[in-house]
């Protein structure tokens, strides 16, 4: 079982807020319009980094990718060209994914070159 946990881009500061900062309060950073609230896909990357919703990674064999999640398809990588890959098919494969940084604060990560 996954953990549950959140962490926030302050829209305001353009700060992070991590989850033991919000989650005594979860329901105020939900409701706010200040914050944008990103979940944990429960995954990590190589580096046993935690994989969050709109983190940009690097995937091998993809590139530069944004994470999202789906309900029926769980989590995606999207690159530049739009392209989905699913985390699941690049698991057995035995593809490498690593977090470079994340939409709010790396935009340029995901620009077409």
């Amino acid at each position: 079982m996954r953990d549950i946990k959140f962490r926030a881009w302050n829209l305001i500061d353009k700060s992070m807020v991590d989850w033991c900062s919000i989650k005594y309060s979860f329901d105020t950073f939900i409701k706010s319009k200040r914050y944008q609230v990103m979940q944990f896909t429960g995954l990590q990357d190589e580096k046993s980094i935690d994989i969050y919703n709109n983190d940009i990674c690097y995937v091998e064999g993809h590139g530069n990718c944004l994470v999202k999640t789906c309900v029926y398809y769980g989590v995606t990588f999207v690159n530049a060209e739009g392209s989905e890959v699913s985390a699941i098919d690049c698991m057995p494969d035995g593809d490498a994914f690593t977090v470079i940084g994340n939409i709010h604060q790396h935009p340029e990560l995901l620009e077409n070159k």
